[in-house]
């Protein structure tokens, strides 16, 4: 399961009740150099984390309910891309 996994990881660390703030450039570039993480329980706390990047992930089902017997889709219910544009 995708949760044991993080949850298990050294490398990560769960910031439980918290939302991202503000993605923060280092000073004077567009290049990402810390994030802002405010806390949903206590909205005056916010710690900043440095980053070298970061990954926004939305959700793990593709909402492809639409297409369905009409596009091409994995057993999962992504839509299978075609070369043939």
């Amino acid at each position: 399961m995708l949760a044991n996994a993080v949850l298990s990881n050294p490398k990560i660390t769960v910031m439980w009740n918290s939302t991202v703030a503000e993605f923060k450039a280092v000073e004077g570039s567009n290049v990402l150099g810390s994030v802002a993480v405010r806390s949903t329980t206590d909205e005056t706390n916010v710690t900043e984390i440095p980053a070298e990047a970061a990954f926004v992930a939305i959700g793990h089902i593709p909402n492809t309910q639409l297409f369905n017997g009409q596009l091409e889709m994995t057993e999962n219910g992504c839509v299978i891309a075609s070369d043939d544009l």
